[in-house]
């Protein structure tokens, strides 16, 4: 609940180093502020900085959304799993650092699609590099949480030594993005109850596309193509499946192959499809949390989970602690519909309580932080 508090203007004074600037706005709490973080000349990006009580320094988690682009609290219709898990982790005396994505928001620069991998990367580092600044930061106890894309971001910044404690991967994909589109596609396409051979023949259009575009080839010609097919699909539909039918314009544009040819051939389409985040992995040596829903469509744990025990078990590193979260789906709540999302009754637990013994604190929530 909005309260008062008086050291908000003594804040408002403070100058931030490297160009950031600390700026009080309409917040959630008496402790929360938004920031900009400086990238580089054209990018910057729009953040809240939420502090637990009392002078510090504090511990600290940078929250990486996966969606691209998601907002500061990787909001989704009205759930805002950020915005929750800040409020966890603050009532645990854990500072957090969230932000708009490039583009998104008030952060400036284009949307994500727009950058590779390695572009996006260096706003982890800037994020990291905000937080050692703050007085009221312990820099020593910084740590990442990354959800999907944002797993693959933060395991590339502690692979490069970033000056980080910990590492919490949740749903962090395995394999390339090319390998989790088509195993994706191959689940998408069996649920619509397609034949063997049908979506065999599906995926092959989807393995030239993908290989083509990293040639920087022209994807229309695979626009004329998807569409031929999906004509055919859309014309010998059952009965009952068309009943409320829209045109084909609204079957076509509703398509994954609609997704696909938009998605694919962008900077940050063709870098993630080619990514393998394995590697990374295996050059991870902090602390690290890896989080799996068990009802995951996206990051299926079945095809992720063994592949990521094997990348984590790190010679001279502890194992990750690699957990799966019965009936979670892909953000960790009971369902997928845009309304009615809600955390798993374990994954703030699991995350809260891992996170505090990385960084030192107590297992409860201290009377300051109530």
């Amino acid at each position: 609940m909005p309260v008062s508090w008086p050291e908000m203007i003594m804040l408002l004074c403070i100058p931030m180093a490297c160009g950031a600037i600390l700026t009080a706005g309409p917040a959630p709490s008496p402790r929360e502020y938004d920031v900009r973080i400086p990238v580089n000349a054209t990018v910057t990006l729009a953040g809240t900085l939420s502090l637990p009580m009392g002078d510090g320094p504090h511990p600290a988690v940078i929250l990486l959304a996966g969606g691209a682009p998601d907002d500061r609290d990787a909001s989704i219709g009205d759930f805002a799993p950020f915005r929750i898990m800040a409020a966890a982790l603050v009532r645990r005396g854990v500072a957090v650092l969230r932000f708009d994505d490039r583009g998104v928001g008030g952060s400036t620069g284009e949307i994500p699609w727009h950058y590779p991998l390695t572009e996006l990367a260096t706003d982890v580092t800037a994020a990291i590099r905000f937080l050692r600044q703050r007085e009221r930061i312990d820099p020593q106890r910084i740590g990442l949480c990354g959800h999907c894309l944002g797993a693959l971001l933060a395991a590339r910044a502690a692979e490069e030594a970033a000056p980080i404690r910990f590492l919490v991967l949740l749903t962090p994909p395995a394999t390339t993005g090319a390998e989790q589109w088509l195993a994706y596609r191959r689940l998408s396409e069996s649920g619509k109850g397609k034949s063997g051979p049908e979506i065999e023949q599906a995926l092959e259009v989807d393995r030239r596309f993908i290989a083509a575009i990293a040639q920087g080839a022209d994807p229309q010609p695979f626009r004329q193509e998807m569409r031929t097919i999906l004509q055919r699909e859309y014309e010998n539909r059952p009965e009952p499946a068309l009943q409320g039918a829209g045109s084909f314009e609204d079957y076509f544009n509703g398509s994954d192959w609609a997704g696909l040819l938009s998605f694919g051939p962008t900077p940050f389409g063709r870098s993630n499809f080619a990514y393998d985040p394995a590697p990374a992995y295996r050059r991870v040596t902090v602390p690290t949390l890896v989080l799996l829903g068990g009802a995951d469509t996206a990051i299926p744990p079945a095809i992720h989970q063994p592949l990521l025990e094997r990348a984590f078990d790190r010679p001279g590193s502890s194992p990750a602690d690699i957990r799966l979260i019965p009936g979670a789906t892909h953000y960790f709540t009971t369902t997928m519909a845009a309304s009615g999302m809600a955390f798993v009754p374990d994954f703030l637990h699991s995350v809260t309580d891992w996170i505090c013994r990385q960084a030192g604190l107590p297992n409860t929530v201290t009377p300051d932080n109530r």
